[in-house]
């Protein structure tokens, strides 16, 4: 299984596990700045280093143990953010395409992934390189949603600030 939603199907991710959200595009800045981010305290690291500017540049998520180790997660858990309650659940977005990396994964993770290689040809080749990349890490570990855009049946239609409602 490919978890990659290029048509607003779900995703599957692993409960009890923390899982950043982040465009990504962004996971090239980190992966070009990785030498500045303190990996013992990666989270405000990357958010005051290497995007002091962003009031959401990520998010992180878990879910709570089910009697399953794994979950669905539907793309209408993405919800517009108004900016007026930015939190652990809220990031933004520039493309649209967004990453769901297990934090035990991120650091190998954004050595290993290129934005320009992976959307050149998204339902394509990109599929493939997405099914490599789960062949690496697992399944679950990580993700990929595509904004379906203003046509699609979501209010993840694109950029902005978004906060996932878990």
């Amino acid at each position: 299984m490919v978890n990659i939603s290029l048509s607003g199907e779900d995703i599957f991710l692993l409960t009890n596990r923390n899982y950043y959200v982040i465009d990504a595009l962004y996971v090239d800045k980190l992966r070009e700045r990785h030498s500045e981010i303190d990996w013992t305290n990666a989270e405000n690291s990357i958010r005051n280093t290497i995007f002091p500017f962003s009031d959401a540049p990520f998010a992180i998520i878990s879910f709570q143990q089910t009697n399953r180790n794994i979950c669905a997660f539907p793309l209408n858990k993405i919800k517009k953010n108004p900016g007026d309650k930015i939190d652990e659940k809220s990031f933004s977005t520039d493309t649209g395409l967004i990453l769901f990396i297990a934090q035990l994964i991120l650091r190998d993770f954004i050595a290993h992934f290129n934005y320009a290689i992976f959307v050149e040809d998204i339902e394509g080749l990109g599929v493939q390189k997405w099914a490599r990349i789960q062949r690496r890490y697992g399944d679950n570990e990580c993700a990929a949603i595509l904004s379906q855009g203003v046509y699609g049946n979501s209010e993840f239609d694109g950029s902005g600030m978004f906060r996932i409602e878990a």
